[in-house]
């Protein structure tokens, strides 16, 4: 009853706040004539001037003043008497239920616990590794032992080119260095003997290294023939098939590491300031078994328990990317999955119910159990919490946090109050209702 008496007290000072700054200027008018009715004193003190002195030395104008100040703070006062009894009319004032006798109602009790504000966005599942394999050197594609969906290990050998038209070019500069590799034996004998200057041997030996080094050359570009993977994944595409001619920097395969998942989300604006790394995101993928993600996931899964909150995977931002897309003002936020056995395939379409906000320890009822008012105000009706007749009490209260079916209260109500979540459109404050059910209590 205490707790009700200064919930009104306080919505009826923020409703009238304007008629009690009207009341003051009022009220030090009254006391300030009565005080000049006495005369004495107070009017040689204040009565230098002509005008004023002629005012109050009138004992008909102060008491005519008294008498009008002292009629318009009665009518203040009634005024706000009024206002403070007066019921705020609603539209079931005017036309009340047609229910006879008591109001059925189903209450259910003010709980406490944790509520979050999610958002939903549509992702892609993207591989955590992209690799695109090209032609280090040209020549006619003699052997591919890959294709696409294969998986492959690191330095495992994909495509063999043709290595005839090469074969010429190395023989010929393992001759070339062989044959400066003797000369420059052979010089450094005349240099010992005094029959060639150093700068003579010093030309001889720069030729061999030039012959050393297009030898390596070429060997590298033989070896180049024989392509390998980089990375351990599966080939998600081949650009060439065998016997085809490839040139230097052309694509040959493409592989992805599927074993780890990147899923990104194009997020808006103005949802996009509410996350950062680490951030709770429940993904859910409605193409994909129920029972198959729980096997795969077995740490992440999150059974469902209503409609409103399906089955999903409980997993966390992992990176916010610093730049928006100009065109449409959307930032990529993306999470990181390991994909065990790789259930989870490259360009697969996911739903994420990405959490804006989160709420601990606050005071949670059914959204049913808030009714609209006139003026834009929201009430809930409060019911017995210890037997099934009794009288509800209308509360003003403060929403928060939406999640689902539920809504956070920030003021308006205790932990442990009944709300009125079926039969509440109907009723008004005070009015004598028989609980038909009752959840979250004892009873």
């Amino acid at each position: 009853m205490v707790h009700a008496f200064w919930a009104h007290l306080i919505d009826f000072l923020k409703t009238n706040w304007l008629w009690l700054v009207v009341g003051l200027p009022l009220l030090i008018l009254f006391i300030l004539g009565i005080r000049l009715e006495g005369g004495g004193p107070v009017i040689r003190k204040v009565g230098d001037r002509p005008w004023v002195r002629r005012y109050l030395e009138s004992r008909r104008a102060r008491r005519m003043t008294v008498n009008l100040a002292g009629m318009a703070l009665m009518a203040w006062f009634a005024k706000l008497f009024t206002l403070w009894i007066a019921p705020t009319v609603t539209p079931e004032m005017l036309f009340p239920p047609s229910v006879v006798g008591l109001q059925g109602v189903d209450l259910v009790r003010v709980r406490s616990g944790s509520i979050a504000d999610r958002v939903k966005y549509t992702g892609t599942v993207r591989p955590y590794e992209e690799t695109v394999v090209y032609a280090r050197t040209s020549g006619f594609v003699r052997e591919l032992r890959v294709y696409p969906g294969d998986g492959v290990r690191k330095r495992q050998v994909l495509i063999t080119l043709e290595t005839s038209l090469l074969d010429p070019v190395v023989k010929a500069a393992e001759a070339d260095a062989t044959f400066w590799k003797t000369e420059i034996h052979r010089d450094k004998a005349l240099l010992d003997g005094g029959a060639i200057t150093q700068s003579d041997y010093d030309r001889a030996l720069d030729r061999y290294h030039s012959a050393r080094a297009k030898e390596q050359l070429e060997e590298r570009r033989v070896g180049y023939a024989t392509v390998r993977s980089k990375i351990d994944g599966t080939v998600s595409k081949r650009y060439v098939y065998p016997g085809v001619y490839v040139k230097k920097g052309e694509p040959l395969l493409a592989i992805d590491r599927l074993d780890r998942v990147r899923i990104q989300f194009a997020v808006g604006e103005r949802d996009l300031f509410f996350l950062h790394p680490g951030s709770q995101v429940n993904l859910m993928f409605p193409q994909i078994d129920p029972v198959l993600l729980r096997d795969r996931f077995p740490r992440l899964w999150s059974p469902g328990r209503s409609p409103d909150r399906p089955s999903s995977l409980k997993a966390s931002v992992a990176v916010v990317f610093p730049a928006e897309d100009p065109q449409t003002h959307t930032g990529i936020i993306e999470v990181r999955l390991e994909n065990s056995g790789t259930l989870l395939k490259s360009n697969a379409y996911t739903i994420g119910a990405l959490v804006r906000r989160r709420a601990d320890k606050a005071l949670i009822v059914p959204k049913s159990a808030l009714v609209p008012m006139p003026g834009g105000k929201t009430v809930v009706f409060i019911g017995p919490s210890d037997s099934d007749e009794g009288r509800v009490r209308e509360r003003t209260v403060v929403t928060g946090l939406s999640s689902g079916p539920d809504v956070q209260i920030v003021s308006g109500v205790m932990a442990g109050d009944f709300v009125v979540t079926l039969g509440n459109r109907s009723l008004v404050d005070r009015q004598r209702i028989h609980v038909l059910r009752r959840r979250g209590g004892d009873r």
